[in-house]
């Protein structure tokens, strides 16, 4: 499975998550490559550029979606604060994070997993 994570703080968090992914602080050292799961941070510098493949786009939902253009993804998912976003935060509990998923989404194995 080929996975990256763009941002400033890709390597702190996929180390923090355990995680085994590429990370990138831009966009562009990404390129050139079909990622099966692409995750931009909210601090990930666009418009992301041409040539970039990916099975499943994350970004942020407050992402301008018209500077995408050149990308290439079977699904693009938003996460954010907004009702519009794919997943979002429903609660905090400690330590505990809930996630809601408000639209059906293919997992990276092209299984279907409905909204909850």
């Amino acid at each position: 499975m080929e996975i990256a994570v763009i941002g400033c703080r890709a390597h702190m968090l996929c180390k923090a998550c355990g995680l085994v992914a590429s990370t990138f602080s831009s966009c562009a050292a990404a390129a050139q490559r079909r990622w099966d799961l692409l995750a931009l941070l909210p601090d990930a510098q666009l418009p992301l550029p041409e040539k970039l493949h990916a099975g499943t786009l994350i970004l942020p939902g407050s992402s301008n979606v018209t500077l995408l253009h050149n990308t290439q993804a079977s699904q693009i998912v938003g996460y954010g604060f907004s009702p519009r976003d794919t997943l979002t935060l429903s609660s905090l509990t400690g330590h505990e994070h809930l996630i809601c998923l408000q639209r059906s989404i293919l997992t990276l194995t092209g299984r279907l997993i409905e909204p909850q």
